[in-house]
């Protein structure tokens, strides 16, 4: 969901709101929406991303048409928050993502054994990770629940680091594993050899990050019970001509 349209079109409802009754406060434009001010604050000013479940909630309020609200929550144009690369070298291991992920689960428990459980890893790693998670301000807790600052992050485009290799080999690790021990109901692994110009491989790219984008805001609609992770390589297997 592109986080600027929502942004721009509940700042555009409560200056409307304002013209009408002078005097009318953020403190009355999130009564209407259901929610604290501060919240209100931090989706203005950018500080909080809004999932598209919370965003169909506080459009709701506003007793918007169906056809308006899919124009505000359209999943085109889905936003993500660039890592910096010394921040992403600290979260490089896999299982930082999978705890944000998690975080959005059914039945999340804010235990680190019961996330050390569910992911097969110790409860150090989970403490440890947490410790990142909130010193980098992905996380916080919000009225006693865990809650994460984006929805989705990404890291530095055509930037190569030990890091970010790094992550990209635990997850060819684990799939691997996956190809070896899970259930094909559970998994899908699926892959063709093609002849491109090397000039495609700029289209191919472009067109992988829109189909992901895409997807991930299709995803981002109800319940989640599993935290999975979809991975799409391009890789020369002919040499360069001499």
């Amino acid at each position: 969901m592109n986080q600027n349209k929502l942004r721009h079109f509940l700042k555009e409802e409560f200056s409307q709101a304002q013209m009408r009754r002078p005097g009318y406060s953020l403190r009355s434009f999130a009564m209407r929406l259901g929610v604290s001010p501060s919240v209100v604050s931090e989706i203005f000013s950018g500080k909080r991303k809004v999932s598209i479940k919370m965003a169909q909630k506080l459009l709701n309020k506003l007793n918007l048409a169906p056809d308006e609200m899919q124009k505000v929550t359209s999943v085109a144009g889905t936003e993500y928050a660039e890592l910096k690369v010394d921040h992403f070298n600290m979260v490089a291991e896999w299982h930082h993502m999978a705890i944000l992920s998690l975080l959005e689960t059914k039945g999340f428990q804010n235990r680190p054994n019961w996330i050390a459980n569910r992911l097969g890893i110790s409860t150090q790693k989970v403490e440890q990770a947490m410790e990142r998670l909130f010193k980098l301000e992905m996380i916080k807790l919000e009225n006693g629940k865990l809650v994460r600052l984006e929805i989705n992050y990404k890291s530095p485009d055509e930037v190569s680091s030990v890091a970010i290799r790094k992550w990209h080999r635990d997850h060819l690790e684990k799939a691997i594993l996956s190809l070896e021990k899970d259930d094909l109901v559970t998994r899908d692994f699926i892959g063709m050899t093609i002849p491109i110009h090397h000039n495609d491989i700029a289209l191919i790219k472009k067109r992988v990050r829109s189909f992901l984008e895409k997807l991930s805001g299709e995803l981002d609609q109800g319940l989640k019970d599993e935290v999975y992770q979809l991975n799409f390589q391009l890789l020369p297997l002919s040499k360069n001509k001499l």
